[in-house]
């Protein structure tokens, strides 16, 4: 699958040391609702989440050059018909309307291939640029979470399909 500029391909173990390089450093996981990754075993355990029955996780690739560029999983959420979204990318990528593009493809994706209902979103507050991506795309904020380990809340989004 592609976009634009990236090309997704299914994500399996062999992306192993490309996701450890990307959650390990700390810019990445400070936004994450994970602590950063310390070791190959733990990226291999993130895959594992990602790709368990009824999700799809995709690596990323600029389709320029190759790089590694970062991740995009659907994964089932509490609500019937609905899929929560990750997305993560290089710091290097950070800036290019990548999440904009990739969570835009993903959107029609979710619809016409998953027949999914509504997405969900958490996002730390403070990721300012994250939140502006969701908001561009439609999201709505339906619920702040509030945890220990975090200095402002855990934003829910929400954007409703129509399927």
């Amino acid at each position: 699958m592609e976009t634009m500029r990236l090309r997704a391909e299914p994500l399996n173990s062999r992306h192993a040391k490309d996701i450890y390089r990307l959650a390990s450093l700390e810019a990445v996981a400070r936004y994450m609702r994970f602590s950063r990754i310390t070791n190959l075993a733990e990226a291999c355990r993130l895959i594992e989440e990602y790709t368990a029955p009824g999700c799809h996780a995709f690596a990323l690739y600029e389709k320029e050059g190759g790089r590694f560029a970062g991740l995009f999983a659907l994964k089932p959420a509490e609500q019937k018909k609905a899929l929560g979204i990750s997305v993560f990318f290089h710091p290097d990528c950070w800036g290019r309307g990548y999440a904009q593009e990739v969570t835009g493809f993903f959107i029609s994706y979710a619809r016409q291939k998953l027949a999914a209902h509504a997405l969900l979103a958490w996002v730390v507050e403070e990721n300012t640029a994250s939140r502006r991506v969701l908001e561009k795309l439609g999201f709505v904020v339906i619920q702040a979470l509030q945890f220990d380990d975090l200095p402002s809340h855990l934003l829910v989004y929400q954007l409703f399909l129509g399927n």
